[in-house]
């Protein structure tokens, strides 16, 4: 499920004229002033190296170093598999390397068009949704992207792929190709509450089922916009009631980024404290997402089972 990963280790015995002579494409970075080479780059088959005095980095796709595209989903042991074919092509144990980033990817062939599945992913608790690409690209950001943080990112692969690279995912077969990725930066170790994160640990079983899991968890914390139940309508019994049923009914059919900037506008013409604002947005929470009127629309049910398909054939 791996596919990004980035690794930076600092090591007293890393010889960039030494590791440099594996490198594909190898080039040489000096500093403009002083004219000192401040490190070699280039690449073992698509990962991107960095190779410095006392220290490595390196950028690569994981699907990418074994199959044509990242559309194929990685398994635990082809992730081994990558980091030996690091270590073996670059003669450098990368099992030992930090792990700065790792993104948790799969891709699946869906029912419907990818951007309506967009509209049934609502607000989660803590990050902030974005919607970019064009409106091709779903986010949930938290912390400093790239850097210190996580995102949650929902995409049109085929869509992706077409404009990038000009060709047409070879892992899936299907026209609505919806890819969903978490990632994480930073300290990983903190923020995954692990002794370390190394090339190593990605393929550690223990390790591997609990990413798994969090990429699952996370989705799952994402509010789902509601639809009216079809046995709604029998269970009126006051005006009240029906007044229920119709704002959610209502509810459902407004985008979420439109719902979101009303309720912004609403608040800051009003004044609205955080508190009241906060309060605003749960009563619409708590109509919208009645139990006793409303239920979870049939493309969310569609995502949520091949979410849950990925876990019970973890491998």
């Amino acid at each position: 499920m791996y596919d990004t990963v980035r690794f930076y280790q600092r090591d007293y015995r890393i010889d960039p004229n030494m590791l440099s002579q594996y490198l594909s494409n190898c080039d040489a970075k000096t500093n403009v002033e002083t004219g000192e080479i401040r490190y070699n780059e280039g690449y073992i088959g698509k990962a991107y190296i960095r190779v410095g005095i006392g220290w490595i980095y390196c950028d690569c796709s994981f699907p990418r170093l074994l199959y044509p595209d990242n559309s194929f989903t990685l398994k635990r042991m082809d992730a081994k598999a990558c980091i030996e074919f690091l270590s073996d092509t670059l003669h450098y144990d990368m099992n030992n390397a930090s792990v700065t980033r790792i993104d948790v990817a799969t891709t699946f062939s869906m029912g419907q068009p990818v951007r309506m599945y967009f509209d049934c992913l609502g607000a989660l608790s803590r990050f902030k949704r974005v919607v970019v690409v064009k409106d091709e690209t779903l986010e949930y950001r938290q912390g400093t992207v790239d850097k210190e943080g996580q995102c949650l990112a929902f995409y049109d692969k085929q869509l992706e792929s077409l404009e990038k690279r000009k060709l047409h995912p070879k892992g899936l077969v299907g026209d609505n190709l919806l890819r969903y990725e978490h990632r994480w930066f930073g300290r990983l170790a903190t923020r995954l509450k692990e002794p370390e994160v190394t090339g190593g640990t990605l393929y550690d079983e223990r390790f591997y089922r609990k990413i798994a899991e969090l990429w699952a968890e996370d989705y799952f914390k994402i509010e789902k916009k509601k639809a009216v139940a079809a046995e709604a309508m029998r269970l009126i019994k006051t005006p009240n009631e029906a007044f229920n049923i119709i704002t959610a009914h209502g509810l459902s059919k407004i985008p979420n980024e439109e719902l979101i900037r009303y309720i912004n506008q609403i608040a800051n013409n009003a004044g609205f404290s955080a508190n009241e604002t906060y309060r605003l947005r749960k009563k619409i929470k708590e109509i919208s997402s009645n139990p006793t009127i409303t239920e979870d629309m049939s493309l969310a049910k569609e995502l949520d089972v091949r979410i849950l398909e990925v876990l019970d054939n973890l491998q």
